[in-house]
């Protein structure tokens, strides 16, 4: 044991002393915030009316080191995410679930070469042309892209499941695989994403009652075109091939009379924008395939079941900060409509399998500098509700946004929200009477 204390004390001085020679050099951005939440009654029932109101805050630090011109390792590490406050103690003890350890969700080397760049481990994922049907999350990934002016190409290979070694009688994991393409330049923005999903982390009996297969092709295509101070931006979503197949012959027996689903589902959005000087006005309209009636004849899944975590147009229909109201079943008032969560959800279960239609426009001005005011208004409607019972309307959302940057790398954001929300949630609930929800949220962030 002192041996190895000795070796291990002279390897770290060795590497002390190395570093000067590599010509190391180490950089770290980041920001920390503190927020603040209350809503009133998120689940919009008049008999069960209560409001919910707290703060958290988050260090996020994003350290790069760079080894040479070609060669550098990023992460990326957050501190106290989502602990609220007033639950947890000031330091990390692994006894206290309430206490949230430092997450490092993203850690990956950078290899630029002569021939295009390779970026390998825990990487950003789900992100590609607007932020519409974006969620910005870790991956375990290889990524190669190569660039060419404004053109940019390459692919990528994603584990999303392993499953070896875990006593299965296959090989049960679930991998993905992209290409892409994008072009950016002053005027015209595009490009096209085009995957296939191999999943077969339910293959086997140990995970699934009914053991299946999925595999899909997805397509995505988005455009931006910029003509002096318009901007118009459409993307679109296109999902499709098998949501389940049951075909093992191993478990013909367990899946006998059990019907493959097929998948087929869409989303698109049209966005126009207008700047003229301090002013700003936007217009669009989203659309999200819902689900439709549910009956022991559904054969296909025919929704993407959310508008993506980082497209957050209405603060409470489609925002993915409050976890109150995005999340199904979250929460003390049991997220928005008292479980569906909204349309950000990524649950399967939350209010965007049903789908979605929604108008809004909205207008922002910046009366000085460093302050700037917007309002939106959206009309949200069901796209194919799972009951023909329930009505189709999610109700109207009225937002109010500042954005105050008091000065270099300090801000402060105030958001009030008011629903008026519709039958949807009465139907679907069976609630007696449907309650107005509204939201209030500050911000002071810090960035480094």
């Amino acid at each position: 044991m002192k041996r190895f204390a000795i070796l291990a004390v002279t390897l770290v001085a060795v590497a002390a002393m190395a570093v000067p020679a590599f010509a190391l050099d180490f950089k770290a951005t980041g920001s920390m915030y503190a927020r603040g939440f209350m809503d009133s009654n998120a689940s919009v029932n008049d008999a069960t009316a209560q409001s919910d109101t707290y703060m958290d805050m988050r260090l996020r630090v994003n350290p790069v080191l760079t080894v040479t011109d070609n060669l550098s390792i990023s992460g990326r590490v957050d501190i106290f995410e989502d602990v609220v406050w007033g639950t947890n103690a000031s330091y990390y003890d692994p006894t206290n679930p309430d206490v949230a350890a430092p997450n490092f969700d993203r850690l990956w080397m950078t290899i630029k070469t002569d021939y295009g760049k390779f970026d390998v481990g825990r990487l950003n994922a789900k992100t590609f042309g607007t932020l519409f049907m974006d969620s910005n999350s870790p991956a375990d990934r290889i990524k190669y892209s190569y660039q060419l002016n404004e053109v940019v190409v390459g692919g990528v290979y994603e584990k999303g499941e392993e499953n070896d070694g875990s006593n299965v009688t296959s090989d049960s994991d679930y991998n993905k695989y992209f290409l892409f393409g994008d072009y950016n330049s002053d005027m015209i923005k595009g490009g096209l994403l085009m995957g296939f999903y191999e999943d077969k982390s339910n293959s086997d009996n140990i995970f699934s009652a009914n053991p299946f297969d999925r595999e899909f092709w997805f397509f995505n295509p988005y455009a931006q075109v910029k003509v002096d101070d318009i901007t118009v931006s459409a993307e679109a979503f296109y999902n499709t091939g098998k949501w389940a197949e049951y075909d093992q012959k191993q478990y013909a027996a367990v899946n006998n009379g059990v019907e493959d689903l097929d998948y087929d589902a869409l989303a698109w959005n049209l966005e126009a924008r207008y700047n003229m000087g301090p002013f700003d006005f936007q217009a669009g309209y989203a659309w999200l395939e819902g689900q439709g009636e549910v009956n022991a004849n559904t054969d296909t899944v025919t929704t993407l079941g959310t508008l993506g975590k980082d497209w957050q147009k209405l603060w409470i229909l489609t925002g993915n900060e409050d976890e109150n109201v995005y999340k199904a079943g979250a929460g003390s008032v049991g997220g928005l409509g008292g479980g569906w969560g909204n349309l950000s959800d990524e649950s399967m279960n939350g209010l965007g399998v049903n789908g979605a239609k929604i108008f809004y426009v909205g207008a922002g001005f910046k009366p000085v500098e460093n302050l700037s005011l917007n309002i939106l208004y959206g009309n949200a409607k069901a796209e194919a509700p799972l009951s023909d019972k329930w009505s189709d309307n999610y109700g109207s959302e009225y937002d109010f946004n500042l954005v105050w940057n008091i000065m270099d790398n300090l801000s402060y954001t105030f958001i009030a929200a008011y629903l008026d929300a519709g039958d949807f949630f009465k139907d679907s609930a069976g609630m007696d009477k449907v309650d107005n929800t509204y939201s209030l949220f500050h911000k002071i962030e810090m960035t480094f």
